[in-house]
């Protein structure tokens, strides 16, 4: 630990809308597991709003002494660096991961020059441990300790350019979700490594990961190994079917929070970790209830249109051999309507087929029951059909058990 006693964790963040309520669980749950006094440092831009940094500031205030939070406001504290990397990176502001996945790259440049170790954390964690922990671990040679994406993914990792192209050896390329630096050693460098990772992703436009890329480039080779309780995505956990909560980071990248799930025990953890956060409020309440009213009104209105629309006219439906017994038992088929099975064992969508069959009773009302509606939807438009006139997607009507349509809780979380 350092000679001051405390452990500084860092995070970064761009909000295009709701996002500082991600980090403020992550930060609550982190404090709420240590004993430990914390100095948290938020690198953002100017979205972050009045409100939500009031909100920072009580979280913080609630563990008293032991707990601070700075705030640095990148445009101001690195200005030319960001307009630098704004300017050589294309697609930087627009990319999946936001600007702010470069934000932790200007850490060194923006953090107190006293402070010589420091965590970095993603927004989408949940510290399940005490973070003493993982600040008392050993840095590599080159003031880095990483989780690899092997380990994190369970062996599983997702296909990345510099490992497939040999710029990184696989075994070594790691996920940059929990970081372990040592600002020392990465100040001497810090230069060379914006610099040469503009070069990089210039030369092979194929990395998406653009900070992690970078730091890969950089850091795998030299870096420390940290063991997969600092930094345990939570899809890779569910696919083993890990149910039990450990002591733990988790990591819900991936889309991996769920609060419809309510049985899952991850969903339950973030959950628990958020409701301690200021962001949840009375405001936040009624905006959940305003989603859910808005989404079962929209529901409604569908069902009425369809009900409207199938009268008098044949029902034709789609799908897969596997959603057949359910859809039949929903569905109690008259004379003239059938059930087509246009999606194959492989499930694949064969759309010549759908389409063909659709001709063939042009004047029914086409009803699907497979993924893919959204994307289908156009290329059946040009075909001649108008949408939700002449078709559908029927598993408005099934249960979520039987394959049905549900409430997204991702999406209904994000737009919190």
């Amino acid at each position: 630990m350092m000679q001051d006693d405390w452990i500084h964790v860092c995070y970064a963040m761009h909000d295009g809308g709701g996002f500082a309520k991600y980090v403020g669980t992550s930060m609550a749950s982190l404090l709420a597991n240590t004993k430990a006094r914390v100095a948290l440092h938020l690198l953002h831009d100017a979205t972050l709003t009045e409100e939500d940094r009031a909100k920072f500031s009580a979280l913080v205030s609630r563990y008293g002494a032991r707990a601070r939070i700075a705030f640095y406001l990148l445009e101001q504290l690195a200005a030319e660096r960001i307009a630098y990397l704004t300017r050589e990176i294309a697609g930087m502001a627009e990319s999946r991961f936001g600007p702010a996945a470069l934000y932790r790259l200007l850490a060194a440049d923006v953090l107190p020059k006293d402070i010589s170790r420091i965590i970095y954390l993603d927004a989408d964690t949940v510290v399940n441990l005490d973070i003493a922990a993982l600040y008392a671990e050993r840095t590599g040679e080159n003031g880095f300790a990483v989780c690899r994406e092997d380990v994190v993914t369970r062996s599983l990792p997702a296909p990345q350019y510099l490992r497939t192209a040999g710029l990184v050896a696989g075994g070594k390329y790691f996920n940059s979700g929990v970081l372990l630096i040592d600002l020392a050693a990465y100040r001497h460098c810090v230069h060379d490594v914006l610099a040469g990772g503009v070069q990089l992703l210039r030369k092979c436009p194929e990395c998406f990961c653009y900070d992690q890329d970078i730091l890969n480039f950089f850091f795998a080779e030299g870096a420390a190994d940290l063991p997969l309780r600092y930094n345990d995505f939570v899809v890779s956990a569910r696919r083993v079917g890990e149910r039990e909560i450990k002591p733990h980071i988790y990591h819900y990248a991936g889309k991996a929070l769920d609060v419809m799930a309510t049985e899952d025990a991850y969903n339950r953890l973030f959950v628990h970790c958020f409701a301690q956060t200021p962001w949840y409020d009375a405001a936040f309440l009624m905006r959940l209830t305003e989603h859910l009213r808005t989404a079962y009104e929209s529901r409604k209105k569908t069902l009425a249109r369809m009900t409207d629309l199938a009268a008098g006219r044949m029902r034709q439906l789609y799908g897969s051999a596997a959603m057949e017994p359910a859809v039949c038992d929903a569905f109690a088929l008259r004379a003239g309507e059938s059930y087509r099975i246009v999606v194959d064992a492989a499930g694949e969508l064969v759309v010549g087929r759908l389409i063909a069959a659709m001709k063939e009773k042009r004047d029914g009302l086409h009803i699907f029951f497979f993924d893919g509606y959204d994307a289908l939807a156009p290329h059946l438009v040009r075909a001649g059909f108008e949408k939700e006139k002449d078709f559908f997607d029927g598993r408005i009507f099934l249960p979520a058990g039987s394959g049905g349509w549900q409430l997204s809780g991702t999406d209904l979380f994000d737009g919190l």
